[in-house]
């Protein structure tokens, strides 16, 4: 009937019906374009074999009868080849003559996948091409379904995120805090044969339908951002198979995973997708195709996290230098406030100091990375940019002092900790910490003085100079007096000269 074997993939990229048919054939092909001109078309009805093979009868009126004779249109496997089967004519792929009613039947699917559904008038057309959209667009997958298929009772069993941040302040590394063994996981690389496309894929970014390769030094950081944004997240089953979160709406055990954790294309962002993905590499260029994938996998680690502290999901930390180690994470916050607090404590000295230290409230230590700190003992991530918050806070205490380049370090208790020396200092650390979203907590007891407590005088030395005394008169204490400069001080020095 055709030049060679045809399926709906193949029916759907065709131009015209005609150019699959050989000169032998043209002129029933011509008497079945005018048998459909008649108004011959009656109906369908369309279903599937336990094995996924597509089944479609196409009805044609015949006399008075509305439903006179069917072709019947069978795929041989899932996905596979097409036959057509003439009841009235008797005829089949394998006779020696066809039918009109064949290529009548092979015209209607034709216009059925290849024509826009809004615009057609027919209702019985129209509804033919409505049902065989979801047939032509999973037609690879049941095909792929039926060559490869896994056990039935494979089942997710948890999901490991695939974190290579650098340690801060030279703490421990990622590697370090594992103790699971997940040796039993091996990753799958995807192969063409193994390929079950989902429906998820349509608007998705070309990374995750298939392997995408660089052309040129300039595409390459391109290539290898997305690959490392995709690859962040993967799928542990029972089986023993591992899959990256960038293949698995190709692979068929995603029929394992529910669709709230699998990427998707979305136009929303979750509330809780504030993974610090990009923040390492400020001098990437960010192209609409990556902050696109960035999305995506901002809000499938919003899920995860959501499902890990529910209980749901079994999260585990994993880096690439230790495959077979891991650390089980039991809940995954992104305010860093609900765990960490700056315990700020003043220090009597000649100077003006305060130890500035990161407490937990748990009174464990967290070790810090780029994107994230963890707390081994029970398994808390909190996602958060810390490499850019230890920088902003260098970078404001090293504007009055190269010396604190080196000072933010980790105590002994594995605390991230830094001595403020200076009045204006400490004055400008508070006031940064306190825009930032983890809380300032000032330890020992304060009391306001009013006017009548407080002086500021003006003291001759020796020799012959001056200089600034403030002194404060609290009830029941020694006085407190500070030499040195204040804006008020230099306000009333300025007013005294005028």
């Amino acid at each position: 009937m055709f030049l060679a074997p045809i399926s709906l993939q193949k029916i759907s990229l065709l131009r015209n019906p005609g150019e699959s048919l050989s000169l032998g054939e043209l002129a029933t092909f011509e008497e079945a374009q005018a048998y459909l001109e008649e108004d011959s078309f009656a109906g369908h009805e369309l279903w599937t074999s336990t094995r996924g093979a597509l089944q479609l009868q196409m009805f044609f009126k015949e006399g008075k009868n509305p439903q006179g004779f069917s072709v019947k249109i069978s795929e041989a496997d899932p996905g596979g080849d097409l036959s057509f089967h003439c009841e009235r004519c008797e005829t089949t792929m394998e006779t020696e003559k066809t039918c009109v009613h064949q290529w009548g039947s092979y015209i209607l699917m034709w216009q059925a996948l290849t024509s826009d559904v809004a615009s057609m008038l027919d209702t019985r057309q129209k509804k033919l091409a409505q049902e065989l959209e979801e047939p032509l667009h999973t037609s690879q997958a049941r095909a792929s379904q039926a060559r490869f298929s896994f056990a039935q009772n494979t089942v997710l069993e948890s999901v490991s995120l695939f974190l290579e941040d650098h340690p801060l302040l030279q703490g421990e590394s990622l590697s370090a805090l594992t103790a699971s063994d997940l040796s039993k996981y091996k990753l799958q690389e995807m192969t063409k044969d193994l390929e079950v496309p989902s429906p998820l894929l349509w608007n998705m970014p070309e990374v995750f339908r298939k392997k995408v390769t660089a052309y040129s030094g300039s595409y390459l950081h391109e290539v290898t951002e997305q690959n490392r944004l995709t690859t962040l997240l993967r799928y542990n089953f029972s089986d023993g198979t591992q899959v990256s979160a960038k293949d698995i709406l190709r692979h068929p055990l995603q029929r394992a995973v529910e669709k709230d954790l699998l990427p998707q294309a979305s136009s929303q962002t979750s509330a809780f997708s504030h993974w610090p993905l990009t923040q390492q590499r400020e001098h990437l260029f960010l192209s609409q195709n990556l902050r696109e994938i960035e999305t995506i996998m901002q809000v499938l680690l919003g899920h995860v996290a959501t499902q890990a502290g529910q209980g749901k999901l079994k999260v585990f930390l994993q880096t690439k230098n230790s495959l077979r180690q891991a650390l089980q994470i039991h809940r995954v916050e992104f305010d860093p406030g609900t765990e960490l607090s700056w315990r700020v404590e003043f220090i009597e000295k000649n100077e003006l100091e305060a130890e500035f230290k990161l407490m937990s409230s748990r009174k464990k230590p967290f070790f810090f990375f780029e994107s994230f700190a963890v707390e081994p003992s029970e398994g808390i991530l909190i996602a958060h940019p810390w490499l850019r918050e230890f920088q902003q806070l260098r970078e404001l205490l090293t504007k009055s002092s190269d010396s604190y380049q080196d000072l933010i370090s980790l105590s002994t208790e594995g605390r991230p900790t830094v001595n403020v020396f200076g009045e204006m200092e400490l004055k400008s650390a508070l006031k940064y910490l306190r825009t930032r979203a983890i809380p300032v907590r000032i330890i020992g007891d304060s009391v306001t003085l009013g006017p009548e407590q407080s002086q500021t005088q003006i003291h001759l030395d020796e020799a012959g100079g001056f200089y600034v005394l403030h002194e404060a008169r609290i009830n029941g204490q020694k006085n407190l007096a500070r030499k040195g400069w204040t804006p008020r001080s230099a306000l009333f020095l300025k007013t005294l000269s005028e």
